[in-house]
């Protein structure tokens, strides 16, 4: 016993397509006609030729002779152009009532479409509008970090703190480290906050771990000097070895300093305290 085979499902085609399909063969069908009558006309023409040089007497179009089948055909074929430009033209009628009915179906599709992508773009501007929203809290609350940094400043020129500890002191070096704002110009209103932050994500930002480490090594330095230490290429100090000048400099002042004392005491009772050693002679 065979076994049963299942048929294999139809796939519906669209009916535009079917009209379509009609219409091609339809149109392609006339094209042939026409084709096929011209050449009956040569064949006609050339038949009766052929029979007036044979015989000038005959008749051109005898029963059953070249020029009679020719023309026979012919005007079959000329007969049934009238039926295929009929069929034509309706199918044309129905090309337009199944394109009519495919864009409402399409339609209906981009309407389903449609409404989901506003639904998205609702939640879109909504999720937006919370965000700028947030913006301007955020610029309310960078308003106020500004308002305070500009009166920090302007008490620090007021007061002349930076004539009073020098300007080549390490305090004056960390001011400049942290005084300057990050982004100039410093906007001054909620819409150039917002027009300068495309710019001021882009732009380049002050390096400022590696403006400390430039002030730490300075620093560094400066104490590297009152203590009269050397560095090495990483900036750190030097430990002293045996016989050098750097370490031998402090003995040698204390030395002038204990004979100098040595004349003076013997007209002080109390003991001396040694400017560079601390040491009480």
């Amino acid at each position: 016993m065979s076994p049963i085979t299942k048929p294999k499902p139809t796939i519906r085609r669209p009916r535009l397509q079917v009209v379509d399909e009609a219409l091609a063969a339809d149109e392609a069908a006339l094209e042939a006609a026409r084709q096929k009558i011209a050449e009956l006309a040569v064949a006609e023409d050339e038949a009766v030729r052929e029979s007036k040089r044979k015989d000038p007497t005959a008749s051109r179009y005898k029963l059953g002779s070249p020029a009679q089948t020719a023309r026979a055909e012919r005007e079959k074929l000329e007969h049934s152009l009238g039926g295929i430009t009929a069929g034509i033209a309706a199918l044309q009628v129905e090309r337009e009532t199944a394109a009519r009915e495919q864009a409402a179906r399409q339609l209906v599709d981009r309407i389903d479409e449609a409404r989901d992508l506003q639904a998205k773009e609702r939640e879109a501007r909504l999720a937006a509008g919370k965000v700028f929203a947030q913006l301007g809290e955020r610029w309310n609350a960078l308003a106020a970090v500004l308002s305070k940094r500009s009166e920090l400043t302007a008490e620090v020129e007021h007061e002349r703190l930076l004539e009073a500890v020098g300007t080549d002191t390490e305090a004056a070096a960390r001011w400049e480290l942290v005084a300057g704002y990050l982004v100039e110009p410093v906007p001054r209103t909620f819409q150039t906050f917002v027009d300068e932050l495309p710019e001021a994500a882009l732009r380049e930002r002050r390096d400022v771990d590696a403006e400390r480490a430039k002030v730490d090594a300075q620093n560094r330095r400066r104490a590297a000097f009152s203590q009269n230490r050397r560095l090495d290429a990483d900036r750190k100090p030097v430990p002293f070895v045996e016989g050098d000048p750097v370490r031998i400099q402090p003995a040698i002042s204390c030395l002038r300093s204990r004979i100098r004392l040595s004349r003076l005491s013997t007209s002080r009772s109390s003991p001396t305290r040694c400017r560079t050693c601390a040491r009480r002679w």
